[in-house]
């Protein structure tokens, strides 16, 4: 028969007060909340193990309370709430008189710290654990956590080294840039500046080249000039030297006799030839 059932033909007959008969049914559910919390934690319903928890503690627990603290500790780590677990654990601790599950709350909240990576933290509540209970089942597990922390210090000092190390790199690499980015901006200001200076330079050869041109150029042309005065200066003195030739030989011819004439003609002849020799050579000089 339904105990509910019992309990409300009980209360109607007067066999029990009403006042333990409401004892009886706070119990009843009570243990009927525990155990569905224990359920969900079995099958890994931590949300719903915790509300059920949280609302025996509010509601009243009955012979169970002394419990609750624990599992409720046990429950929020699952749940990643750490914190809140280390305070159910701590007060667990606190109050219970089972060495037992003293020992249980104590190894709990080293899984907490650990989780929350207070790795010195943790690795003293490990010591602690194999000190006060040697004996106990968990104390393979308290063990291999205490390697796990020892492993998670030196990756941590390793991962300081290699974050320093790639930082100190990293660093180098910028500064190095930064060097390259200067000395490439200098060799481009000097490369402006050679091309600047060459043209330049270009400039005063042009103009160099370009007056030593117009003195060679004046210089040629009062050359010309000269010689084209001593040109006309010999052809004049030929015009002359013809004119008075030709008097002379009209003089010569009519008191001289044929051979003093062929000499004298003989010497004119000589001395045209000079003449158009020298007027020749001015010409090409």
């Amino acid at each position: 028969m339904n105990k509910q059932l019992v309990l409300v033909l009980s209360l109607c007959a007067g066999i029990i007060p009403i006042a333990a008969a409401q004892t009886i049914y706070n119990e009843q559910a009570a243990s009927a909340l525990y155990k569905k919390a224990l359920q969900d934690m079995a099958e890994k319903k931590y949300e719903n193990a915790a509300k059920n928890w949280e609302e025996l503690a509010e509601g009243g627990s009955g012979s169970y309370g002394e419990h609750i603290p624990f599992y409720r500790g046990q429950t929020y780590y699952y749940l990643g709430r750490y914190n809140e677990a280390i305070v159910q654990l701590t007060a667990y601790r606190t109050s219970t008189k089972d060495a037992v599950q003293s020992g249980e709350a104590l190894y709990w909240l080293g899984e907490c710290l650990f989780a929350m990576g207070q790795f010195d933290r943790a690795k003293a509540l490990c010591a602690q654990f194999i000190e006060q209970y040697a004996e106990s089942a968990r104390l393979e597990a308290v063990q291999y956590r205490l390697d796990l922390i020892a492993h998670k210090k030196i990756e941590e000092e390793l991962l300081a080294l290699l974050q320093w190390s790639h930082e100190e790199a990293l660093q180098m690499v910028n500064k190095y840039q930064k060097q390259e980015r200067i000395y490439d901006q200098t060799i481009n200001n000097l490369q402006q500046t050679i091309n600047a200076l060459q043209k330049q330079i270009a400039d005063l050869s042009k103009d160099i080249v370009r007056s030593e041109l117009e003195q060679t150029n004046a210089a040629y042309q009062s050359q010309i000039a000269e010689y084209e005065a001593r040109i006309a200066s010999l052809e004049a003195q030929l015009k002359a030297a013809d004119k008075t030739s030709a008097a002379h030989a009209a003089r010569v011819a009519q008191q001289s006799t044929p051979d003093q004439k062929m000499n004298r003609l003989l010497r004119l002849k000589h001395s045209a030839e000079t003449v158009q020799s020298a007027v020749s050579g001015g010409q090409t000089q």
